[in-house]
C-alpha cells in the first residue's frame, strides 16, 4: 500500500510539474539578444574569371551562443551558405542564407549580407518552425577571422531582435 501511495505521489507531482516545464521552455513572444557565431568553412571553391575578378561560394556551419548563456538560440547549430564577388579590389557583393536548428529540432531561416566587407553585415529572419514558426526581426553582425587569412574558420558577433506572433 505504502509503494503505491508513493507511485501515486510521484505521478501526481510530475502531473503538476508539467506545465511549469512547458512554460519555461516557451520562448517570449519579442526580445533582443547578443552572442558569438563560431564558424568553419565546410565546403567552398573560388572561381577567377580575371586577373582582378574573382567569385566564390560556399557552406559554413558551427554552433551560436547566446551572451546570456541560455534563452534565445543559445547552443543552436548553424549552417550557412555564401556566396560573393571581388572585382578590381573591392567586394562588390557577399551574401547568403543560414538555417539554425534548436535541441528540440526547431528550425529558423535567415538572409545575411555584407554591407562592409569583410566585416559588418545585416541578417534577418525569414521563417521558421516550432517555437519560431512566423519569427520577424532584423540583426547585424560584426565578423571576425579567427585563424590565418584563406583559413576558412572565424566568428561573428550578432546583436538583434525576434518578433513571434
Amino acid at each position: 500500500m505504502a509503494k503505491r501511495n508513493r507511485l501515486l505521489g510521484v505521478c501526481v507531482a510530475t502531473a503538476v510539474m508539467l506545465p511549469l516545464c512547458s512554460a519555461a521552455d516557451q520562448l517570449p513572444k519579442q526580445g533582443t539578444y547578443t552572442g558569438v557565431f563560431g564558424w568553419s568553412v565546410l565546403t567552398g571553391d573560388s572561381l577567377q574569371l580575371d586577373k582582378d575578378h574573382t567569385m566564390w561560394g560556399g557552406i559554413a556551419t558551427g554552433a551560436f551562443r547566446n551572451e546570456s548563456g541560455g534563452g534565445f538560440l543559445h547552443a543552436i547549430a548553424v549552417k550557412c551558405t555564401f556566396s560573393g564577388e571581388f572585382k578590381n579590389g573591392t567586394v562588390i557583393h557577399n551574401n547568403g542564407d543560414c538555417v539554425m536548428t534548436d535541441k528540440d529540432g526547431d528550425k529558423v531561416s535567415a538572409t545575411w549580407k555584407c554591407i562592409t566587407c569583410p566585416g559588418t553585415g545585416e541578417f534577418e529572419w525569414t521563417g521558421g518552425t516550432g517555437k519560431y514558426a512566423g519569427i520577424k526581426g532584423r540583426n547585424v553582425y560584426l565578423e571576425t577571422s579567427a585563424g590565418p587569412p584563406g583559413s576558412g574558420v572565424g566568428f561573428s558577433v550578432w546583436k538583434g531582435e525576434w518578433h513571434l506572433p
